[in-house]
This record gives structure tokens, C-alpha cells and sequence, in this order.
């Protein structure tokens, strides 16, 4: 499954890090784009060591949290005129693309939420909520792998306007972002439990106050539409 999964995954990375182009602008996009998704992948290794092995503190909790956040920021902020209204619209898009119904897409757009306002505490020196790592790492994770599935930009345009566009329209969600996605996964034969959470954040929620959380029945978001 691992090999069928790495088949499909690496000419799609092939691609979104290509910066060969004809035209000096368009390689200028494509370098930009090739850059911006480094960064993204980098940030995400990071949050995962902040909590690989043990109970996670606080400290290490909210460097993960900051971690996370600039990863989906990379993907899913636009350009910078795009940049009003920051938080909702990046909450908005990232349910969009890791949703797989309405109520898991309402859930990861309060999770997102949640962390911007972790992240934002940390910053001033106040101490943060403590979130969720595992959740919001399995939204980051299939944040990530539907931008390489979908490209950037996309046949549709923009990642971040066609994730616009698809809160709006059923259609374009379905046809746009849902069915490439879900094609990819049936190839690579991981349709049930893609992007799970995974063992970073396995048997450690309980140090970080699942017990008694309203949170604790939440969806897990990673989890492919079965």
C-alpha cells in the first residue's frame, strides 16, 4: 500500500516543485510556488517534532500550534491582496479542502480558529489553550496532499479562490477538489484512512486534556469520505 501510495505521490511532487517553464514569468510563478510549498513541508516537519515522543507541554504545544498555522498560511493565505480578513478566510478554505461533510468542515474551521488564537497568545505572552496536535495535523496533512493532487494553481484557477468558490458551490467542490482527490486516493489504494492521525499524535492526547473535551468525539479530519 505504502509503495502504491509513493507511486502516485511522487510525480505529483515532481511537478509542484518543477520550476521549467518558457516564458520568464511563468518560471518566476513557478519558482514562487515551488518555494512557498517548501516552506509549507518544512513547517509541518517541525510541529511533528515539537511533539513526537512523550507528554507535550505547553511550551512545546504552542511551537507546534505556530508551526502548523504558517504551514496552512503558505497554502491556503493567496497573494498579497488577498490578505483582509485573514483568519476567517484561511479557517474557511482549510475546511474546504480537508472537510468531508458539512459537520467536519465546521469543526475544522473552529479548530483553525482555535489556533490562530493559541498562536496569537503566545505571541504576547499569554498562555494558550492547548490544542488538539493530532487534529489539527491531520488537517494540515490533507491540506497539503490535496494541494499537490489539485496543483497550485489548479486547472480551476488559484488553490486559495477555487477553495472560495467551492464554500459557495457544491458543484465546484464536488467536481474541483472532492473527485480529483478521491480518484487519487482509490489509485493508491488508501481510500479508507489517508491521512488519519497519525502516531505523532497518538497516546498523548490525554496529556493534553482530552479527558472531559467536547473535542474528544470530534471526526477525525484526515479521514477520507467513505
Amino acid at each position: 500500500m505504502l509503495r502504491r501510495f509513493l507511486q502516485e505521490l511522487s510525480p505529483l511532487l515532481t511537478a509542484a516543485l518543477s520550476t521549467q517553464a518558457g516564458k520568464k514569468a511563468e518560471k518566476k510563478a513557478k519558482e514562487k510556488a515551488a518555494n512557498r510549498l517548501r516552506r509549507c513541508a518544512e513547517h509541518f516537519l517541525m510541529a511533528g517534532d515539537a511533539h513526537r515522543e512523550g507528554e507535550v507541554f505547553p511550551p512545546q504545544n504552542a511551537d507546534a500550534v505556530l508551526h502548523y498555522v504558517i504551514a496552512l498560511e503558505g497554502l491556503l493565505a493567496g497573494d498579497d491582496s488577498d490578505r483582509g480578513d485573514f483568519i476567517r478566510k484561511v479557517s474557511q478554505r482549510a475546511a474546504v479542502l480537508a472537510g468531508d461533510n458539512d459537520a467536519g468542515r465546521l469543526e475544522i474551521g473552529q479548530l483553525v480558529r482555535d489556533a490562530y488564537n493559541a498562536r496569537s497568545a503566545y505571541a504576547h505572552g499569554s498562555e494558550p489553550d492547548k490544542i488538539d496536535l493530532a487534529e489539527l495535523r491531520g488537517v494540515v496533512r490533507r491540506c497539503i496532499l490535496t494541494r499537490l493532487i489539485l496543483g497550485d494553481p489548479t486547472p480551476a484557477g488559484p488553490l486559495h479562490v477555487l477553495a472560495d468558490r467551492a464554500l459557495l458551490s457544491h458543484d465546484e467542490l464536488q467536481s474541483q477538489i472532492r473527485r480529483p482527490f478521491d480518484e487519487f486516493t482509490q489509485r493508491a489504494g488508501l481510500a479508507r484512512g489517508l491521512t488519519r492521525r497519525d502516531h505523532a499524535g497518538r497516546g498523548r492526547s490525554g496529556s493534553e486534556g482530552r479527558a472531559g473535551d467536547s473535542r474528544a468525539k470530534r471526526p477525525r479530519f484526515g479521514r477520507t469520505a467513505r
